[in-house]
């Protein structure tokens, strides 16, 4: 059984308005050439929103964040090139332990049967200790931007 690091009165997970208006800012400047951009982010928003409703309904208690990570959050990607790009999120649980029956029940929960035959979205998980690390590493640094966008946090 994983151990909770966090109190269980906490914030809810909820999405990040800001983080989604950066990630659609990038996006929109590497479509700059796509007349399709609007339908082609549409789309997207969708399944993203499908997945990220899908985390807070099925595993809210056990993440703490999610965030937009790879060259399509950091960079944005030509939509046109869907689905041969990477859409991967990052999600950070609130434990010390990111056991493989975790793993399977996501991928099976939220990402599976998510309507789009050109968009799959990976993902990858991170213990709440493992990201404070990094976090940490990423300030002393001066390199918050490689954390990723949030799409859901506390």
């Amino acid at each position: 059984m994983m151990r909770n690091l966090v109190l269980k009165n906490e914030p809810r997970l909820r999405p990040d308005s800001d983080g989604f208006a950066l990630l659609r800012r990038r996006l929109c400047e590497a479509n700059v050439a796509n007349d399709e951009f609007d339908a082609d982010y549409a789309r997207l928003a969708d399944v993203l929103g499908a997945v990220l409703e899908r985390i807070q309904t099925e595993f809210g208690d056990v993440v703490e964040r999610v965030l937009a990570v790879g060259d399509w959050a950091h960079h944005g990607i030509d939509l046109r090139h869907l689905p041969y790009d990477e859409v991967v999120v990052h999600i950070v649980l609130r434990s010390d332990e990111r056991p493989f029956d975790l793993y399977m029940q996501i991928a099976d929960k939220v990402f599976s049967e998510l309507s789009d035959k050109d968009i799959f979205v990976q993902f990858d998980l991170e213990t709440l200790p493992e990201w404070q690390h990094t976090e940490s590493i990423a300030h002393d640094t001066e390199h918050e931007d490689a954390l990723g966008i949030p799409l859901l946090s506390r």
